[in-house]
């Protein structure tokens, strides 16, 4: 990215940080402007866009609708700071990253290196959730080696926030998508020192989308997939791979995701390991609802 744009965005959110309880719309919309551009060259980017750009949207819509008091924050243009707080801070520290190597070299902005290779080995995990559980497993060579399963309870709405409760289809992209994450997260161990890809299968279109190209369509669903982008970056594998399977192929993670019905184990995997899954708020790295 060029540098001229890297410190005008660095620049924004330095005045973003400084201003108090409130943040003048303008400076806001030209920030996320500016954003929006860097999506286009760098796919992480769009989650935090979109993390600036509802509380942009929900502000200009009440500004042409009119203040009901000359008084108010809307019409002297302003949004409350609090709203874009998590985004800003996680923009900023990410935008001045430094690092350095071990032989004592000069620090310099991190950068991300990709190798090209023709047969980079892929990973499959294929994940499934349903209202009262989540599962997923792990596929090397083609063989089920590990999977795991956790029943959808109280604790687990509480950590996902949003008005999640348990039983509710409302949130099904939401816990499709949780699914996907925690199954990146416990499996990871089984792929370290080894340069693989994970390839993603789901039967929702919406949480694959979020998973591999970052475009989420609520603030939960933006959150989740920012958790994965940063996993991935800090793990320095490849960007995901993915596929959408058909929910009546999808019958192996079905089963997981709903043992707590009195679904069996499917055979296929009664020689792989069973991963406990620690709680779930333990996983997240930049979660605003922790």
């Amino acid at each position: 990215m060029p540098e001229d744009k890297t410190q005008k965005v660095i620049d924004a959110l330095r005045e973003v940080c400084e201003c108090k309880g409130v943040v003048p719309i303008s400076l806001l919309e030209s920030t996320t402007g500016v954003m929006a551009w860097i999506s286009n060259i760098i796919p992480l980017a769009r989650l935090w866009t979109a993390m600036l750009w509802s509380p942009l949207h929900a502000a200009k819509l009440q500004s042409a609708a009119g203040p009901k008091r000359d008084t108010t924050r809307v019409r002297k243009g302003l949004a409350f700071k609090r709203q874009i707080d998590h985004a800003v801070l996680w923009l900023h520290r990410l935008l001045e990253a430094k690092g350095t190597f071990l032989d004592g070299s000069p620090v310099v902005s991190l950068s991300k290196v990709y190798r090209f290779k023709h047969d980079v080995p892929l990973v499959s995990v294929i994940t499934d959730a349903c209202p009262s559980g989540l599962g997923g497993y792990l596929e090397i060579g083609g063989k089920p080696v590990a999977y795991f399963k956790l029943p959808v309870d109280e604790s687990l709405c509480t950590t996902l926030g949003g008005g999640a409760t348990v039983g509710d289809p409302a949130f099904q992209t939401e816990w499709e998508l949780l699914a996907i994450f925690i199954a990146i997260c416990i499996f990871s161990k089984f792929l370290k020192r080894t340069h693989v890809r994970m390839f993603i299968q789901s039967d929702n279109t919406a949480a694959l989308r979020a998973a591999l190209e970052f475009h989420a369509s609520s603030p939960l669903m933006s959150s989740l997939a920012a958790e994965i982008a940063i996993r991935i970056e800090c793990a320095g594998w490849e960007p995901l791979w993915g596929k959408h399977i058909r929910g009546i192929h999808n019958t192996v993670a079905d089963a997981l995701s709903r043992f707590c019905e009195g679904i069996p184990l499917p055979e296929c995997l009664k020689s792989a390991r069973e991963i406990v899954v620690p709680d779930v708020a333990t996983l997240f790295r930049t979660w605003p609802h922790a």
